[in-house]
Order: structure tokens, then C-alpha cells, then sequence
């Protein structure tokens, strides 16, 4: 992957993300935004990250 990917990745991410939390309760809200490991698990199990990670 080229440096020149990343940006598109990044907006593919951020896209993917929203979506995922675009229903989200606030209390849901509130737990993701107290809780920086359910963030980091959001992330992590993109299918854009595992991609790149294997």
C-alpha cells in the first residue's frame, strides 16, 4: 500500500465508523466516549485495519 492509499483509507475508516455508531443511544454514546478500550476495539475490528494488520 502506497502513502498516497492512506487518505482514501483513512476517509474509508471514518466513514465506516460513523455508520457503525450513527444509532448509537446516548448512553451508548457515553460509554464509548468514557471508555477508550470500546474506541479502540471499534477500530480495531474494521475489516480495513485487519486488512492491513495480516
Amino acid at each position: 500500500m502506497s502513502s498516497r492509499d492512506l487518505p482514501g483509507l483513512l476517509e474509508s475508516c471514518t466513514q465506516t465508523l460513523v455508520t457503525s455508531i450513527r444509532n448509537y443511544t446516548e448512553d451508548q454514546l457515553s460509554v464509548l466516549l468514557n471508555d477508550e478500550s470500546k474506541l479502540n476495539s471499534l477500530i480495531d475490528n474494521l475489516s480495513q485495519v485487519c486488512f492491513l494488520l495480516f
